[in-house]
């Protein structure tokens, strides 16, 4: 079963307006994420040297690689504006206002 964060994952996943998501890979899938790196609720792709990450989505960016410092506000909310991972460097990506869960 589920718990309070694991629910957020691969294994739980049912569907997204992404479309690669379940095709993978994913290095990292959680609400926790890299939060060494201060990366949240975080669906990371890959990591190949901070030009050529790669992802879904990212709450409250660090400041680890340059395409995070140029979202002053924090926290700051990210995402692939496409329907496909994004190159967080030199891709098509869109920033939030609200992140919010709703349970029913």
């Amino acid at each position: 079963g589920t718990n309070n964060v694991n629910w957020y994952s691969l294994a739980y996943y049912t569907s997204s307006s992404w479309t690669d998501i379940p095709a993978g890979p994913q290095n990292i899938f959680g609400i926790s994420g890299d939060s060494d790196n201060g990366r949240y609720w975080f669906i990371s792709k890959n990591y190949g040297g901070c030009a050529a990450d790669n992802g879904w989505v990212d709450v409250d960016p660090g400041n680890t690689c340059p395409w995070e410092s140029r979202y002053s506000s924090k926290p700051a909310i990210i995402y692939s504006a496409g329907t496909t991972s994004v190159t967080w460097d030199s891709g098509s990506v869109g920033t939030g206002d609200v992140f919010a869960v709703f349970i029913r």
